[in-house]
């Protein structure tokens, strides 16, 4: 069976308050929402895709916390040491963008 494919507009916040040491040493992950057996850390219906068993206890319990707050148009979630991406259905107008925004400010000031 081939994996589905989904094509989205991915939504970007350009990560420039990173310190060289700190890009450097950067874990980058993705989960997606999907039923999957790797989903540790993470609601129902979320999986990992990057980065399981490679964060800490508080920052998964922060991820969680982001994908509870977040409309269920939202499909995955990324974050590298340039950007933090939402990948998003775009339903909901530019209010539901702001408040998806809004609701990475945990996860972008903890640098998860």
């Amino acid at each position: 069976m081939e994996p589905e494919k989904i094509r989205v507009p991915a939504y970007r916040v350009l990560r420039n308050d990173l310190s060289r040491d700190e890009r450097d040493q950067w874990t980058s992950w993705q989960v997606f929402r999907t039923e999957n057996v790797a989903n540790q850390g993470l609601p129902d219906g979320w999986s990992w895709k990057r980065g399981e068993y490679q964060l800490s206890h508080s920052a998964c319990e922060k991820i969680a916390a982001l994908i509870h707050s977040l409309p269920a148009g939202v499909i995955a979630l990324e974050s590298s040491p340039v950007h933090f991406s939402v990948y998003w259905r775009e339903s909901g107008g530019p209010e539901q963008l702001d408040a998806i925004y809004a609701a990475l400010q945990p996860i972008l000031t903890a640098k998860i």
